[in-house]
Parts: structure tokens; sequence; C-alpha cells
């Protein structure tokens, strides 16, 4: 668990880092066809994140597993940078301009809280509120690892477009 929670800063210190490395106009311009802006992955991963908080505070249930047993796969997905995925319809990114401070502050204030959730809740406690498809019943702790794994990839994803906008 040690593992993942002391990825929380260094996964959200780099998310702003890339949101920060656009200017205003750039966070909002297409590098090139079929690609989102830095702007729309920003807007994709907070959409994918923002309820983890309300996630970790309703209903769970003791685990009669090991509560890290998802962790792996999840990676698997998420880090396996040649693999390409379709959004879900409910966190595709609408086509329309991004205010890039409004992203900054959210990763801040999210990183902020995130840290605060792992430090203080039993991780190993499986959440009923949700199911990310194909993963079935997670815990608190394989949660944290979509959120950091899915929050690396697309930090990627903005690194390379801000490379393809010079």
């Amino acid at each position: 668990m040690e593992r993942l929670t002391s990825q929380i800063s260094p996964t959200f210190e780099s998310m702003v880092a890339a949101v920060s490395s656009f200017s205003d106009a750039e966070f909002n311009a297409v590098p090139f066809a079929k690609s989102w802006t830095g702007g729309q992955v920003a807007e994709h991963v907070k959409l994918s994140i923002e309820g983890i908080p309300e996630l970790f505070a309703a209903e769970t249930a003791a685990s009669d597993r090991d509560p890290e047993e998802k962790i792996e796969m999840v990676a698997g997905v998420f880090l396996d940078f040649d693999k390409k995925y379709e959004s879900p319809e409910s966190i595709v990114p609408e086509e329309k301009t991004y205010d890039r401070q409004d992203y900054l502050k959210f990763y801040k204030d999210f990183l902020r809280t995130l840290g605060e959730l792992a430090a203080n809740l039993d991780m190993s406690r499986i959440c009923l509120g949700f199911e990310i498809p194909g993963f079935g019943p997670m815990t608190r702790l394989e949660f944290l690892s979509f959120v950091l794994f899915h929050t690396q990839r697309h930090v990627r994803q903005m690194e390379n477009i801000r490379k393809a906008l010079n």
C-alpha cells in the first residue's frame, strides 16, 4: 500500500506540471488530426477521478481477498502505452475552450484530498458504490491504483501533445 500512496504526490505534481507547460492558447490547440487538446485530456482525467472522494466515503464492505489483487491488472491496462482505448461516453470531454487555471486548481486540491483520504481510511475495504466495467468490485486501494495509473497515462499523453505543438 505504501508503494501506491507514495505515488500520489509525484503523479499529481506531474499532472500540474503538464498543465502548466501549456500556454492558455496551446492548452486548447489540436496538435494533429483525431487528437484531443491538452484541455480535453485534463477534463477527461478530471471527469474520471472527481467522484473518488465520494466513492471512498460511501458504503464499503470488508474484503475477503488480497486488497491489492487487481492492482497488477489495472497497471497492465493503463500503463501499456502501446494500446489505445475508447473512452466511455460519460468521460469524453466536450469540444470547447478549457481554462487552464481551473485545472491547475483542481489537480492541486485533488492531490491534497486524495492524500488525506489514503492516510485516514482503511484502503483494504471494497467500494460498493461503483465498479469500473471489466474490473468488478474493487477495494479503495485498487481504485487508488486506477486513479494513479490512469492519470500517469494521460500525463504522458499531455506531454506528447505539448511536444507536437512545437
